[in-house]
């Protein structure tokens, strides 16, 4: 089996070189794993044995990521001989790195990847509806869901929820709908739902969100219905701006013309009273 190698495919094995004897010094592997469209990728590993230098593998390693428009995300780096957890793409494409130094070497890593359906889609524009798969019937077991949202520049994404009715669990570990901030989805959380109580409007922090939705293999529900839409915040702080200044300029002239008319009315008595008595002495 190579070790630089693009897949494709809904299933496959990848593992180091010379699997299962020990790999050699400066291997340098690199697999792009590209699955059909509307799928993600699972890789699990079966067998997992590497240099360990500390938990940021200095030495040798296997690296997983992923691409988004927003850059290159890690989706997990691991050395040592602990077996480590499955990782998921969001999307159909995969890459996997695997880097060994000049010194120790071990038997390596095997690993198995397949592909699991997923529903959504890249959105853009102004404004749009998100629903679960069926809604208003019940979604399915073991659903996942992925959509983008890419609005105009200098605008944000906001979300208004019309329906929500997922498994209630802690923590919302069993069914829950994520939205993130930007397009990863190491994105800042902005919300993580579940159960049934509408959520108060969400606003992500630029034009690009990220909303994802999984459920698990047993309690169906009804689902979710959100709208999303562009808020033009820049316009609206400049509006509040330009009020604050009118209201500040007309208090300003306000008083300028009542001073003003103080003024006038203190020197009009002066002259009266300097008459008076210039009258009076004369």
């Amino acid at each position: 089996m190579g070790c630089n190698q693009a897949l494709t495919g809904s299933s496959g094995t990848i593992q180091s070189p010379n699997f299962p004897s020990n790999y050699g010094n400066r291997a340098d592997c690199a697999w792009t794993i590209t699955s059909p469209p509307n799928t993600r990728i699972t890789l699990t590993f079966s067998s997992f044995s590497l240099e360990y230098g500390s938990s940021r593998c200095p030495y040798d390693y296997v690296r997983v990521r992923e691409q988004s428009s927003q850059g290159s995300i890690i989706l997990g780096k691991k050395c040592g001989t602990s077996l480590p957890l499955p990782v998921s793409s969001t999307f159909n494409v995969m890459y996997i790195e695997f880097r060994s130094d000049y010194s120790v070497t071990r038997q390596g890593f095997q690993a198995q990847w397949s592909t699991q359906q997923v529903c959504g889609q890249a959105l853009t524009g102004n404004s749009g509806t998100i629903r679960s798969p069926n809604h208003p019937n019940n979604y399915d077991d073991n659903a996942l869901c992925a959509w983008t949202i890419t609005a105009d520049p200098g605008t944000k994404v906001s979300f208004t929820f019309s329906d929500l009715n997922l498994q209630n669990s802690r923590g919302c570990s069993s069914d829950a709908l994520e939205i993130r901030d930007g397009l990863s989805r190491n994105g800042a959380l902005l919300a993580r739902l579940c159960g049934s109580s509408l959520p108060p409007s969400i606003t992500a922090s630029g034009n690009t969100a990220l909303v994802m939705f999984k459920s698990d293999a047993s309690v169906n529900y009804r689902g979710f219905e959100l709208k999303w839409e562009e808020r033009q915040e820049v316009e609206i702080i400049n509006l509040v701006v330009v009020v604050v200044v009118v209201v500040v300029v007309v208090v300003v002239v306000v008083l300028v013309v009542v001073v003003v008319v103080v003024v006038v009315v203190v020197v009009v008595v002066v002259v009266e009273v300097v008459i008076v008595i210039i009258i009076k002495i004369v």
